[in-house]
């Protein structure tokens, strides 16, 4: 058990707004020269890709992990892992065109390869209620001043806005699509606090993955949120038509 303790540890020992070319059917130009997205979007659907602004690890066995280059959720010697990120949705909707109406936000992770334990891992993604400083978040503290109304971080737990099920010993990435309206909300300027990621079992058997954070030396591995949109000039259609044509097309309908 120290041995696996020590794993997690050791793995544990999100930056502005990037627009990349895309694969797949071009559409429109979008925000910092994208080209449109990937797969099934086709013309007229392009998106922007941000990184985290802030994250961190929090569990019953550590203090502030704010700056380490990974981040881990699961169970593991007695103790929950839990990570807490932020992205900058005013800046992202800063950089996306009047007109554009979000159809898909899909959060992107690469796993630490050899911090990992377990068989699979299902995780939920919980919106926080409460700010906190990547410098001073810790189990039982929100920043280094304010205590979280309940331990491990205070969240809407009856609200998951995205799950994923992934086997921590194998996968090559993670990916995650959220909750389009609660998305929309923040670009809107709803208050944002970030997100929880949480195992559904933090007890029993160890099962936990280590992933990179924002302060990953390579600039690839680091999470990310890809925000894919239509637009209605572009597109010629409603915000009602462009959803829906994006997502029969993903699941196959059209």
């Amino acid at each position: 058990m120290r041995k696996i303790l020590a794993m997690v540890l050791a793995g544990v020992v999100l930056m502005g707004i990037s627009g990349c070319g895309k694969t797949g059917e071009v559409g429109p130009m979008g925000p910092k020269g994208d080209t449109g997205a990937t797969g099934p979007n086709g013309p007229g659907y392009a998106s922007i890709t941000i990184n985290p602004d802030k994250d961190t690890l929090i569990s019953t066995t550590t203090g502030n992990l704010g700056n380490q280059p990974t981040v881990s959720f699961g169970y593991a010697s007695g103790a929950p892992y839990r990570a807490l990120i932020h992205f900058d949705m005013a800046a992202a909707a800063a950089s996306l065109p009047s007109d554009a109406v979000l159809v898909d936000a899909i959060l992107t992770f690469t796993p630490n390869a050899g911090f990992a334990a377990g068989n699979f891992l299902s995780c939920h993604v919980y919106p926080l209620t409460k700010e906190w400083i990547e410098s001073g978040a810790t189990w039982t503290q929100a920043t280094s001043t304010i205590s979280w109304g309940t331990v491990g971080s205070d969240f809407v737990t009856t609200s998951s806005i995205g799950s994923f099920l992934v086997d921590p010993t194998t996968a090559a990435s993670i990916t995650c699509s959220f909750d389009v309206g609660f998305i929309q909300g923040w670009l809107k300027g709803q208050v944002d606090y970030g997100f929880v990621v949480k195992s559904d079992t933090e007890s029993g058997v160890d099962s936990f993955l280590s992933v990179y954070s924002r302060d990953a030396s390579s600039a690839a591995q680091r999470p990310s949120l890809r925000l894919i949109y239509g637009r209605t000039s572009a597109m010629g259609m409603s915000a009602t038509s462009i959803r829906a044509t994006y997502w029969g097309k993903k699941q196959g309908i059209q």
